[in-house]
């Protein structure tokens, strides 16, 4: 699912429990202090009773003699560091394409470390991922500084590695250029997801040419060798080369389901290790009661998503006018957009329209973002006065919308050197999973989920297509299934966000559930994963890692959305001047739709 983004608030309170029973409040408190006060039902939010407390009972688990054997058959690499990026280290390791094979082909895995800032007190190192997958562990241990605390950085070397088939790592590329891989899957790629019925044959066709291209049909294609189990292995390997006695770990969104592999593979090699932004370990994987669902309906992304688009318009209308750009009459306007598209594309003049699916990626990529309620806000009034203008018969022609439009559309096939984004999100999803062998099976389960989660059940569920049995040939043997109930030697750190709209908060509660010796710390939170939006949820982490003193709270709360007054004007169609408050993204309008920063899944 996306990695985290960089994130600066204020302490708040903790997060509220059940207030039922509590007065409403006051009419006459400030909108800001209205919003504040609308309880969250927490109990709704958990669909499994949450551990909040490690079970001490449970004996921890020992790495299983098998993997152990496997694991000693491979000489631990020798990390030869050099200066890098100023004051950084670098190096590559080599490492088995397949650890049944420890003597065969091998694969260079790269790695960054951030040296500690107080050698003399180091504890060890952190291993750090920011999820996907396809992530860069690399780019995330190079902003450090910008997102752990200082505590943190003083005790720890932070190292990130990017995983096999990833970035700077031995690279999975399933086409020979990257003009072929564009031509092969623009009906996958240019599209957030196929809404009309012209969409669909091309999407199918793509995806198949995904699947093939990157699974192939003979031979032990990278692609094989990239489930997360593998990384797992990988990731235990350089621990040992790094001298630690123990695992730290801080993985978010995807990197928490490395984290649980791990935790399991590996029990009795776990210091400390957090995971924050969950995806639901058995959800993720698959059983045999659950092979008929496709991946990313199962893990319930887009429940997590609907959940929090929901809580915001709950929010919006509390707070007014003043503080929310559809305040007024929130759910009102959001149904006249949603009616709208679903009828047909928006027009937007200069022959540019806007669909039902790219609304869909736009609000979703707004939601990743800690103030992203705010930015969605802004976006369906904006749309629900094209609407309005377009029903009159007004023009509401932007030249400027126009040809950011333009400029976005044509951005998908565009790249500077090799592009294998798609490839690695696809090949570690599709080793990982247990998915339907029919393709077919994909639109009726996308209907089913649609139900419960308007809007978000299709982007999300049409990602793992290319994962249909039938299409997808590169099976790692070594794929790990579970179980997920291994208990570590040390306490696993669960963080779960109520907001989340990637990594749905009923993983952290199924997660702190199956693995024995963890603890859940929610947090009243927004965006995706917690730790550096949530001051509560950050300082809890760091102390656990640093000194391995579990939260002494269950429970935190972030900034929330709707606080402050509004600041910037909406444009009401027929050329007025349109003013939208959102992030500078490659300077497209806001209204341009949007894709998260990394595939849904991450």
């Amino acid at each position: 699912m996306t990695g985290i983004g960089l994130r600066l608030a204020a302490v708040l309170t903790l997060a509220s429990a059940s207030l039922a029973g509590i007065a409403p409040p006051s009419a006459t408190a400030s909108p800001a202090a209205r919003v504040a006060a609308v309880p969250v039902q927490s109990a709704r939010l958990q669909s499994v009773p949450a551990r909040t407390t490690p079970a001490q009972s449970t004996p921890p688990g020992d790495t299983t003699t098998a993997e152990s054997a496997l694991l000693a058959a491979v000489k631990t690499p020798k990390l030869r560091w050099r200066t890098c990026y100023d004051y950084y280290r670098c190096t590559t390791a080599k490492l088995p394409l397949d650890y049944d094979r420890p003597n065969g082909a091998t694969v260079s895995i790269a790695l960054v470390k951030r040296p500690a800032d107080q050698p003399g007190r180091r504890i060890g190192s952190l291993f750090v991922n920011p999820g996907g997958p396809g992530g860069s562990g690399v780019d995330l241990a190079l902003a450090a500084d910008d997102f752990l605390g200082a505590s943190v950085l003083d005790r720890f070397d932070v190292v990130g590695f990017d995983p096999r088939g990833i970035g700077e790592s031995t690279e999975v590329r399933c086409w020979r250029t990257n003009k072929a891989r564009v031509r092969a899957i623009k009906g996958f790629a240019r599209i957030p997801f196929p809404w009309s019925r012209d969409d669909l044959p091309a999407y199918l066709d793509s995806a198949a040419r995904l699947a093939r291209a990157c699974s192939g049909s003979t031979g032990k294609p990278l692609s094989a060798s990239m489930s997360t189990a593998e990384v797992a292995r990988d990731l235990e390997l350089l621990r040992r080369a790094v001298g630690d006695d123990q695992l730290t770990y801080l993985g978010f969104s995807y990197g928490t389901f490395l984290g649980a592999v791990y935790a399991n593979m590996f029990p009795d090699r776990v210091r400390a290790l957090v995971i924050d932004g969950v995806l639901t370990p058995e959800g993720w994987a698959g059983t045999a009661a659950t092979a008929d669902t496709p991946v990313t309906l199962r893990i319930d992304s887009a429940g997590g998503a609907w959940k929090a688009w929901q809580r915001a318009l709950e929010l919006c209308g509390v707070a007014g006018p003043e503080y929310c750009a559809i305040g007024a009459d929130p759910r009102g306007e959001f149904q006249d957009v949603l009616d709208a598209l679903r009828q047909g594309p928006i027009p937007l003049g200069g022959g540019w329209e806007y669909s039902y699916a790219e609304f869909s990626a736009d609000l979703l990529s707004a939601l990743y973002y800690p103030d992203g309620a705010e930015f969605a806000t802004w976006e369906v009034s904006l749309l629900h006065d094209y609407v309005e203008d377009a029903s009159a018969g007004r023009s509401a022609v932007d030249p400027s919308l126009a040809r950011g439009l333009a400029r976005y559309r044509a951005r998908w096939k565009q790249s500077f050197g090799y592009d294998n984004s798609t490839e690695t999100f696809t090949s570690v999803l599709c080793s990982d999973s247990l998915n339907p062998s029919n393709p077919n099976a994909w639109k009726p389960a996308i209907t089913r989920a649609e139900r419960a989660t308007p809007l978000f059940a299709p982007i999300w569920g049409w990602s793992s297509v290319p994962c249909a049995g039938s299409w997808w040939h590169a099976d790692d043997e070594d794929a790990y299934r579970g179980t997920f109930d291994h208990a570590t030697a040390n306490p696993v750190l669960v963080v779960g966000n109520y907001w989340d709209p990637a990594t749905n908060y009923s993983g952290a509660v199924a997660a702190s559930t199956v693995m024995p010796n963890s603890f859940l710390l929610s947090s009243d939170s927004w965006g995706h994963t917690a730790y550096g939006s949530s001051p509560c949820v950050t300082e809890q982490v760091d102390r656990y890692l640093v000194h391995l003193e579990l939260p002494a709270r269950a429970s935190c709360t972030g900034p929330q959305p709707f606080s402050s007054p509004l600041d910037g004007a909406v444009g009401v169609g027929g050329g007025a001047t349109t003013e939208v408050p959102l992030p500078d993204r490659d300077g497209l309008p806001a209204i341009v739709p949007l894709v998260p920063e990394v595939a849904p899944g991450s």
